[in-house]
């Protein structure tokens, strides 16, 4: 399962007038792929499209950039949060769409405020490239170390019996966590043959090696995320 926020919408290079919608997107493997429009608009030029967030070099109003990526990684992670939780096994067209209206009209469906939600490790992730100063190579890295923890999500859901909507909780991560972490990175070679449906979702890159040698190298990353 991965969700992203994309725009639909390009403009010439010098337009800094128009706007654009920003559209939420959920892919399950190859059976779902749900688009919905987001209450979110911004001018296509200062939008990262990579990073799913205001571009980090552009110049605009620092209040504005902050806004936009809280509520991006607030998006993301009640969208992901509410597919893990759904109580029914099938999906809709209309799911998504639905969702993102329980998001921005919580009264109605008798929800809890979605401030009250608790960030997920991707969003968490988000953040702490955000707000550290790093290169562009480190923050590659970084995103490589990412993706991996999505698939180690979905690989334990694949796996394990009763953790069919397991996530990283930073929070509860202990040594024998890290460990199991570890061994699974260490062997993605030939995961990637035995679960072709967790690849097809989150796909590994040639930088695999490297990020199993940054997490071994740094074992406090995920407390470092959490506190950024």
């Amino acid at each position: 399962m991965k969700v992203t926020l994309i725009l639909k919408k390009s403009v010439t290079r010098y337009d800094t007038e128009s706007q654009a919608t920003i559209y939420a997107r959920l892919r399950d493997g190859r059976q779902l792929d749900l688009v919905a429009p987001t209450r979110l608009t911004i001018n296509p030029n200062l939008w990262d499209d990579k990073a799913e967030q205001v571009k980090s070099k552009v110049v605009c109003d620092e209040a504005m950039r902050t806004r936009y990526n809280n509520e991006a990684r607030r998006l993301k992670t009640y969208i992901e949060r509410a597919y893990q939780n759904r109580p029914e096994e099938t999906v809709s067209k209309g799911w998504l769409k639905e969702a993102l209206d329980q998001y921005y009209n919580p009264q109605k469906y008798n929800l809890e405020q979605v401030s009250a939600i608790k960030p997920t490790l991707t969003a968490l992730f988000d953040e702490f490239l955000e707000k550290h100063r790093l290169s562009e190579v480190r923050k590659k890295n970084y995103r490589v170390i990412k993706r991996a923890l999505q698939r180690y999500e979905l690989y334990i859901r694949a796996t394990q019996m009763g953790k069919e909507d397991f996530t990283l909780d930073v929070d509860r991560v202990t040594a024998d966590t890290l460990r199991d972490i570890w061994n699974f990175l260490e062997n993605e070679y030939r995961y990637c043959a035995i679960y072709p449906e967790i690849y097809e979702a989150i796909p590994a890159t040639p930088r695999q090696e490297h990020a199993v040698g940054l997490l071994l190298a740094h074992p406090n990353l995920l407390l470092l995320v959490q506190q950024s």
